[in-house]
């Protein structure tokens, strides 16, 4: 038999739902503007502070990593990373860092899976990552940096190594962006896509 509070608690979903369906146009105008999918790109992805997403967001959030408010990860541009951020979209916002912001977020605030999984360093132990990749010749930081910015760097990326990569890479900590921006208003939710990423990331380091 089922509760009547898990009645409610399902009613209040569907009704969020509904909601947030109506902004569904809205949503896939941003979308538009990255144009065709670009084998080797990636986007950072951050969550925000957006409360109480439905069954459907939350499992989309929890299989890019984005578990709680400020989770930041690097994803590849493919259909099927575009459906999850169509489908959380108002609970995210992302755009396509630089090389530059690529490497430095890399450097700054990653962290990798050990090749055992039994736990995550920060991704500035070489030894680390020569145990998890250097099966593929990926021996540093540097490497890993390679890999990551090459197809926003116009070159032609190694997709099988970038998704190893990204494969262990595990979510990292951005700052709050209305703390860090004076011209972000305090009640305001960022969210979708971001034109320029960098100028968001870099106040949030």
């Amino acid at each position: 038999m089922i509760s009547a509070n898990s009645l409610v608690v399902k009613a209040r979903e569907r009704l969020m739902d509904r909601r947030r369906a109506k902004v569904t146009k809205q949503k896939n105008k941003r979308m538009a503007v990255l144009g065709d999918v670009i084998p080797g790109r990636v986007f950072l992805v951050v969550r925000n502070d957006r409360r109480s997403p439905s069954a459907t967001v939350l499992k989309a959030l929890r299989k890019m990593g984005l578990r709680k408010y400020g989770h930041a990860m690097f994803l590849e541009d493919s259909l099927e990373n575009r459906e999850l951020l169509r489908i959380c979209e108002t609970f995210v916002y992302y755009g396509v860092p630089s090389p530059k912001a690529i490497s430095d977020l890399l450097h700054k605030k990653a962290y990798i899976q050990s090749k055992a999984g039994e736990g995550y360093e920060l991704l500035t132990n070489n030894l680390v990552i020569e145990e998890a990749l250097g099966d593929i010749n990926i021996l540093s930081v540097e490497d890993i940096v390679d890999v990551v910015k090459a197809g926003n760097a116009g070159e032609s990326p190694n997709l099988d190594k970038l998704r190893r990569v990204l494969s262990l890479l595990v979510s990292f900590t951005m700052g709050d962006v209305r703390k860090a921006d004076v011209n972000v208003p305090t009640s305001k939710i960022v969210w979708g896509y971001v034109k320029r990423m960098d100028n968001m990331l870099y106040k949030t380091l």
